[in-house]
């Protein structure tokens, strides 16, 4: 990824894939495409603050109705250290359904330990009426900062499959 300001103060920014929200299906996404191309240069968006899709906007007391083990992203266990879990939680891994908090904090730590390969922009919002198949472009969420993205080699658009929790509308 590359990135230089022009004099219109709009960052112009270069990478491989163009990924388009920051949602659990999305973020799984994004761990099989840097297994699979692991030299791949990423730009991650998301109008939210964080990595996480409708998980933010969730109450606070949700939790998993499936165990930790079998959800999240394949290179990453959720449900942590196994050994810890019986020891600490005195609960086995298959039992362990995670909360609102640890699954918020796994798909941000996701994001931050692979910062050499990805680069998240929080609080963007891509714009498809402006963008084209050779230019690409989203802003932050106050309009402060626009970003001009020349895309190698793909677009991924994962916010169409976005959830909308009833309490936030």
């Amino acid at each position: 990824m590359t990135a230089t300001t022009n004099n219109n103060k709009e960052i112009d920014l270069e990478c491989d894939y163009l990924i388009v929200g920051a949602g659990a299906s999305t973020l799984a996404f994004l761990d099989t495409l840097m297994t699979e191309l692991p030299d791949a240069k990423i730009i991650l968006i998301d109008k939210k603050a964080a990595p996480g899709g409708h998980w933010i906007d969730s109450y606070g007391y949700v939790q998993l109705h499936q165990p930790s083990i079998v959800y999240g992203i394949a290179s990453k266990q959720l449900e942590g250290n196994w050994l810890n879990c019986m020891l600490t939680q005195f609960m086995l891994p298959w039992n362990h359904r995670a909360n609102k908090t640890e699954i918020l904090k796994y798909f941000a730590d996701f994001v931050k330990e692979n910062k050499d390969q990805v680069d998240f922009y929080s609080d963007s919002v891509y714009d498809f009426e402006k963008s084209d198949e050779d230019t690409h472009f989203f802003s932050s969420v106050d309009g402060s900062v626009s970003y001009k993205v020349k895309v190698n080699v793909k677009l991924i658009d994962g916010s169409s499959n976005e959830n909308i929790v009833p309490h936030s509308k």
